[in-house]
């Protein structure tokens, strides 16, 4: 937040997150150096859009209040959208465009 001026950012596509903060114990490296869920929807800006590939993913009130109070939306990325049919596709490329628009 600091390096964005306190305004957050536009866009967090992940590669992983870690649902609670009590997944503490016995977890690999790897995925101690996820971030949790709750600190990717606290560094969204207003509108941001957070792109998350993690299919148990489940928010709480407070983030979903949150998420709410910011206008930011998340969506999910999986292994299904890229095998959709050509009429399907389209929106997925849609909210791509619109990732990358927003990148540049």
């Amino acid at each position: 937040m600091e390096e964005t001026g306190g305004l957050g950012v536009d866009i967090i596509v992940d590669s992983g997150v870690r649902l609670h903060e009590g997944e503490e114990e016995v977890e690999s490296e790897e995925k101690k150096l996820l971030p949790h869920k709750h600190d990717i929807i606290s560094v969204l800006g207003v509108g941001g859009h957070w792109v998350t590939s993690h299919q148990d993913l489940q928010l709480d009130p407070p983030d979903c209040r949150l998420l709410y109070l910011k206008s930011a939306s998340v969506s999910f990325l999986n292994p299904e959208v890229w095998t959709a049919s050509s009429s399907q596709q389209g929106r997925y490329l849609h909210i791509l465009k619109d990732i990358v628009e927003k990148m540049s």
